[in-house]
């Protein structure tokens, strides 16, 4: 296994979140992508912070095996946002920074997502269309209903009309299915997944990091 090593760069401490720490090695050394799985980053992760598996699972609150599965070198399936918002706090970063280090990871492996050249770590900037996406996120975040917090799938609806997108258009553009992406807005089911929290940010035209930050705060079931 590829030893993982960060050395700050000009301008950053040595005491920035390591998992960002981990997006800025991967942004400067994308070669290393295919000796270094996810799995081994959120291992290395663990590790450097003097935690077993058995103690990280006991933290997190998830059994052994899932620990397991996710730093696997051979799970290259979905990764489950839950999963890694458990695991954030007993490794000591933060939710936000892990949930795009999985991003980053997907979008290094993807050559579509490659391509639109969504990442940039060092700056944390991810914009798509300049000038549009900062109100209706800014705007998204006071929505209440008179029972609380809007739902996260009448924001992303709201959002997706306020633009004038077709669900169909959006869907076509994330590369998802349209039946999928309608029940996440009618509430039917989670933007559960980094890989369809992506496909939202592309659809939709918004940073991811903002997005990113924006699902976390509505999530239900951490």
């Amino acid at each position: 296994m590829t030893k993982l090593t960060v050395v700050p760069g000009k301008g950053e401490s040595p005491s920035v979140d390591r998992a960002y720490c981990e997006r800025v090695l991967l942004a400067r050394e994308p070669e290393l992508i295919a000796f270094v799985s996810l799995g081994a980053r959120l291992r290395h992760l663990r590790v450097g912070h003097g935690l077993s598996r058995k103690e990280l699972a006991e933290k997190s609150g998830l059994d052994a095996d899932t620990v397991a599965n996710m730093e696997s070198d051979h799970v290259m399936g979905p990764r489950r946002l839950l999963e890694l918002l458990r695991v954030a706090e007993p490794l000591g970063v933060e939710a936000k920074q892990l949930v795009l280090l999985a991003a980053d990871d997907l979008a290094a492996r993807s050559d579509w997502l490659s391509k639109l050249a969504m990442y940039e770590p060092d700056s944390h900037v991810v914009e798509f269309a300049p000038g549009r996406w900062g109100s209706r996120l800014k705007g998204a975040r006071h929505h209440r209903s008179e029972h609380g917090r809007t739902p996260l799938g009448v924001v992303l609806r709201r959002m997706r009309r306020q633009a004038d997108m077709k669900l169909a258009d959006c869907a076509q553009r994330a590369r998802r299915s349209v039946s999928g992406m309608c029940d996440v807005e009618n509430g039917r089911r989670q933007v559960s997944t980094v890989d369809s929290l992506v496909g939202w940010s592309v659809g939709l035209w918004v940073p991811l990091d903002d997005l990113t930050e924006f699902v976390i705060e509505h999530r239900t079931d951490r």
